[in-house]
């Protein structure tokens, strides 16, 4: 029997192929959270923070998107018009922010 023979009977061997991979997948729909619904409160806070914000402010900002809540930093820039506000050149809807500060 060759060398690389003799080896290829000692490499790792995945009896159930796939099973990672769909444990991950598993995993990660675990993670996954519904959008919170906030009082009235919380949303006029938010509103009032927005109100302040001009062009080029720094923020931070966490928002919800496909079950999961980001939180980007950095220059912002409100399309009021369009329910948008960017960030660092990303896109994000008003309605989808859970939280919001001026830096």
């Amino acid at each position: 029997m060759s060398r690389s023979d003799r080896a290829k009977q000692f490499m790792p061997f995945d009896a159930l192929k796939g099973l990672k991979q769909a444990l991950r997948e598993k995993e990660i729909e675990h993670e996954r959270k519904a959008q919170v619904e906030f009082s009235e409160e919380e949303s006029k806070r938010i509103s009032d923070t927005l109100s302040e914000i001009r062009n080029d402010s720094e923020i931070s900002l966490t928002y919800y998107d496909n079950g999961y809540n980001h939180i980007v930093s950095g220059s912002a820039k409100l399309k009021r018009n369009d329910g948008i506000i960017q960030v660092n050149g990303q896109n994000i809807r008003i309605e989808s922010i859970v939280s919001i500060k001026i830096n």
